[in-house]
């Protein structure tokens, strides 16, 4: 069992040098610019991370804590870890409950969460790579304002680097958008 984790762990390692390697800038011109780009290979990688359980292991340097029903993920922090991956049971993520982690570079949502709330990734400077989930139903205000290096988000197997074009496509989806959510991101440059 500890070997198979940890073969689990090297995985998600390598998957985080493919995805890095991968999440790259592309612009979009003209009439493709509100069409974004198709990146199943980016989404598949994604989807094909580890079991929650057994790449979030606890490790001594991460706390997450969680509402008292479990399905909202109120506070994590961790200095040490690249990556998370939002348990299957998390509905919502609390307000400024990842802001200002560090190192953390990639989240991945399960379909499960519906709400992202105000401030939630706020000063994660190196977080580079976001897959929103399906079906998500709201983002608050400035969630992602000041994550410096994010320069793609995948939302329903489309990679968006214009946030002008993500933010449209998430109304259309009828996703309630909060102001200035990916501002001060690498996203404002498209």
């Amino acid at each position: 069992r500890e070997e198979n984790t940890m073969s689990k762990i090297i995985n998600a390692v390598s998957f985080l040098a493919m995805l890095k390697e991968k999440c790259y800038y592309v612009r979009t011109f003209g009439e493709n610019a509100e069409l974004g780009i198709k990146y199943t290979d980016i989404e598949k990688l994604v989807n094909e991370l580890p079991d929650t359980n057994e790449i979030n292991q606890d490790d001594g340097t991460t706390n997450v804590s969680f509402s008292e029903d479990g399905k909202c993920l109120t506070e994590y922090s961790s200095e040490e870890n690249l990556s998370y991956i939002v348990p299957d049971n998390v509905e919502s993520i609390g307000p400024f409950a990842f802001s200002g982690i560090k190192k953390l570079e990639m989240i991945k949502f399960s379909n499960n969460v519906r709400i992202i709330h105000y401030h939630a990734f706020a000063s994660c400077p190196n977080l580079r790579c976001v897959a929103l989930p399906d079906n998500l139903q709201e983002i608050g205000f400035e969630a992602f304002n000041h994550c410096y290096n994010l320069d793609s988000i995948i939302y329903k197997g489309i990679k968006y680097q214009s946030k002008f074009v993500l933010e449209k496509v998430l109304k259309d989806n009828e996703v309630q958008v909060g102001y200035a959510i990916f501002d001060n991101t690498a996203m404002d440059i498209c």
